[in-house]
C-alpha cells in the first residue's frame, strides 16, 4: 500500500499512523471508521486500535474477499 511507504518513510508510530490514515479516509470509508472509533469508546472506554486493526477493518468492510491477501 502506498501510505504503508509514506509511513515507513516518515517513521511514524504506530498511533501517528492510525491519525494520518484517519485523516486520508474519504467519503463512507471516514463515516465507518469514525462510527468504528465511537462504538469502541462506549464498548471499551478506549480509543483508537493500532494501524494493523484499523487496516484489517477497513479491508474486511471494503475489499471484497478475491483482492485480499
Amino acid at each position: 500500500m502506498e501510505i504503508e511507504c509514506y509511513f515507513e518513510w516518515y517513521a511514524l508510530n504506530d498511533a501517528d499512523k492510525v491519525r494520518v490514515a484517519r485523516m486520508k479516509l474519504l467519503g463512507r470509508a471516514k463515516i465507518f471508521w469514525l462510527n468504528e472509533e465511537r462504538r469502541l469508546r462506549v464498548e471499551n472506554g478506549v480509543r483508537p486500535l493500532g494501524w494493523d486493526d484499523m487496516k484489517a477493518r477497513l479491508t474486511e468492510q471494503y475489499v471484497p474477499t478475491y483482492h485480499r491477501t
